[in-house]
C-alpha cells in the first residue's frame, strides 16, 4: 500500500505518518518546506518499519495547481500506484483536509484508531 500524505511536514499529516511507517505503509510526503520532511523522513526511518526506498519526499504547494501533475506523475514513476491520498492543509489557519478513502484504507484507519489515533 502507498499512501500519499500532503500536510506530512507538521500537525496531524506529521502524526499520521509516523503511524503509518509503524505499519509498513509506503510513503510519499509532501509539504512545502522540505527540511521539515527530510525531518519526518528520518524519524520515521528510525522509529517505523521502513526503509528509505518506501519513502518519498515530494515538496509541494496544493496552491499550485501547475505542479500537480508533475507531482502525480513522479509518485506513480517511484510507486508504479497510490493506494489512498490524505491531503491535509490549512488556509490562513484554518485546517482543513480531504480524504479519499478506500476498501483496503479501513483496515489501515482501523488500525490506527486501536492504536488511539
Amino acid at each position: 500500500m502507498v499512501v500519499w500524505v500532503t500536510g506530512a511536514s507538521s500537525g496531524i499529516g506529521e502524526e499520521l505518518v509516523y503511524q503509518l511507517s509503524k505499519l509498513g505503509v509506503s510513503l510519499v510526503l509532501s509539504a512545502r518546506r522540505v527540511h521539515e520532511l527530510e525531518r519526518v523522513k528520518r524519524k520515521c526511518l528510525e522509529n517505523g518499519n521502513l526503509k528509505g526506498e518506501d519513502m518519498l519526499v515530494l515538496p509541494l504547494g496544493l496552491s499550485d495547481r501547475s505542479s500537480h501533475e508533475v507531482a502525480t506523475k513522479a509518485v506513480l514513476q517511484e510507486f508504479g500506484r497510490v493506494s489512498s491520498n490524505v491531503c491535509l492543509y490549512s488556509v490562513n489557519g484554518i485546517a482543513l483536509s480531504e480524504f479519499e478513502i478506500t476498501r483496503k484504507d479501513i483496515l489501515i484507519y482501523g488500525a490506527l484508531g486501536d492504536m488511539g489515533v
